[in-house]
């Protein structure tokens, strides 16, 4: 199995950045077989950042890519996830785009 090229995202992830993080992650996707997005240092997102992160495993999943997502649901990120019914407040992925992220339970 390919080692997945780790892509750490941090800080605000929202509108004025989405184009940036379009292309860091549609460049990951084109560059390599599989890709692991770390959001534990990620502080805040809005539905922009959601819906490009949704939108991204749906076009690894069309290629044939392997990608996952990390995180906590005790983070920003993670309780919007929550928020948003796409994850469990244990982790557990609720629709079928999340089934290969893991996002830690909150302590």
């Amino acid at each position: 199995m390919t080692k997945p090229y780790l892509l750490k995202l941090s800080g605000e992830l929202g509108l004025r950045g989405i184009e940036a993080l379009k292309a860091q992650i549609a460049e990951a996707l084109a560059s390599h077989d599989a890709l692991a997005i770390d959001t534990s240092a990620v502080e805040g997102a809005d539905a922009s950042a959601i819906q490009l992160l949704l939108s991204a495993q749906k076009t690894a999943n069309a290629d044939g890519k392997a990608m996952s997502l990390s995180g906590s649901a005790a983070t920003p990120l993670g309780r919007t996830l929550v928020a948003l019914g796409l994850v469990a407040a244990d982790g557990a992925p609720l629709v079928p785009e999340t089934s290969t992220w893991t996002i830690k339970a909150a302590a």
